[in-house]
């Protein structure tokens, strides 16, 4: 298993028969025993995924994808996520602690609100192990300064813009990587 990668799954129905693939990031490190996928409860099928009894049949298929391919090798990363994109992230960076990874790496993480950021407490103390410097970029938080406060990590207000890139000092020849909705990809 590589960083960044995806698994399908598919869960069998009370009549017998099993429900469409669905893709999703596998977001925990290559080397983990166990298998850890984040989903984001936004329809029919995400919602039903927390009411499932132990026992409910599942196929799992993959890993598939090489979203970071050879990241393991850049010596400075930028990772820019919106909002679920972050799941790709998480693997890298899961990887890279676990590894104790010298990579330079820099996450742009765009949400609404500090509570959609839903997993700050972790990259928090991932970014005190390896050399990871956090940008939140919160477009609907009312009040930064009452967030709470981690060596490197920072917060700005708004949307993501190339202003960004040049305000926090990101190094343009960086090796990139994306992952997020449509509009905020197009910016």
């Amino acid at each position: 298993r590589k960083p960044g990668q995806f698994a399908s799954i598919r869960v069998m129905r009370e009549d017998g028969s099993w429900s469409e693939p669905h893709p999703f990031t596998i977001s925990c490190a290559p080397g983990d025993t166990d298998l850890r996928l984040t989903i984001k409860n936004v329809g029919a099928f995400t919602s039903a995924v927390p009411e499932l009894k132990p026992g409910t049949p599942v196929q799992c298929a993959g890993p598939f994808g090489a979203f970071c391919r050879d990241i393991d090798g850049k010596d400075d990363i930028v990772m820019i996520a919106g909002g679920v994109g972050i799941t790709p992230f998480l693997s890298v960076l899961r990887h890279f602690r676990s590894i104790k990874a010298a990579n330079r790496v820099t996450l742009v993480w765009c949400n609404k609100t500090h509570a959609d950021a839903f997993c700050c407490q972790e990259l928090a103390e991932t970014a005190a192990e390896i050399n990871l410097r956090i940008i939140h970029v919160l477009s609907r938080e009312p009040d930064l300064s009452a967030l709470p406060r981690a060596a490197n990590v920072e917060f700005v207000s708004g949307r993501f813009t190339r202003e960004i890139i040049a305000r926090f000092g990101i190094n343009p020849q960086a090796s990139f990587y994306l992952c997020g909705p449509p509009a905020m990809q197009d910016t």
